[in-house]
């Protein structure tokens, strides 16, 4: 449910897209740790073997082997738990700075980290609101939301842009959509009827100059 004048958030479903696209690079070192330690003892048997290629197996030759697939070992974990927890701190600022208002008159967007961005958008420059998902989306249950905007300028100029919420609930989306359509339409008829109810200007009736010669 939209509350006017008050700001939320882009979703749970959101939430978990900032993480797992913040955490998808410790992932993937932890999975190749765990793949070392469950084939530490064939990794070790092949380092020793690359090593003695031609002579015999020493007894330093394993110790060296050990230490190397160990010390790889750790710091996979070690860089895995660092960036993990860098990209869980991103992750959790990029959704909570991340933020949409429903004003009475605007649309207003806010996001950033170190430096944020706050855009207003009054409702009657929203040309039109567009829904779409691509696999991602539809996997993670988001959208993704397209505002055409016609920005009015100085001396009655239109600048045409697009301001685009790339991942957000996908009922949260379609709530939104329908709000601000039916905000638009109403605008719109407003407008319309405002236009229709004015008082037309009385025909001016040119004045023929007097004392003309016949």
């Amino acid at each position: 449910m939209i509350t006017l004048n008050t700001p939320f958030g882009l979703g749970r479903r959101a939430y978990t897209y900032f993480l797992l696209k913040r955490l998808s690079i410790p992932l993937i070192l932890l999975f190749v740790a765990l793949v070392g330690v469950i084939f530490s003892d064939a990794l070790i048997q092949g380092v020793v073997s690359l090593g003695s290629i031609g002579g015999p197996v020493t007894h330093t030759a394993q110790s060296n082997a050990l230490a190397l697939v160990s010390n790889t070992i750790f710091i996979l974990i070690f860089a895995a738990v660092l960036v993990g927890v860098v990209g869980f701190i991103i992750a959790n600022l990029e959704y909570k700075n991340h933020l949409i208002t429903i004003e009475e008159f605007n649309l207003s967007i806010k996001k950033g980290i170190l430096t944020t961005t706050e855009t207003s958008i009054p409702y009657h420059e929203i040309q039109d609101i567009l829904m779409d998902r691509d696999l991602n989306h539809k996997a993670l249950g988001l959208a993704r939301l397209v505002f055409d905007i016609d920005f009015h300028s100085g001396g009655g100029h239109t600048t045409p842009t697009q301001i685009v919420i790339e991942y957000i609930d996908l009922d949260l989306a379609t709530s939104i959509k329908e709000y601000l359509e039916g905000k638009i339409g109403i605008q719109v008829i407003e407008n319309k009827r405002a236009v229709d109810n004015e008082t037309p200007p009385e025909p001016i009736h040119p004045t023929p100059p007097a004392n003309l010669p016949v």
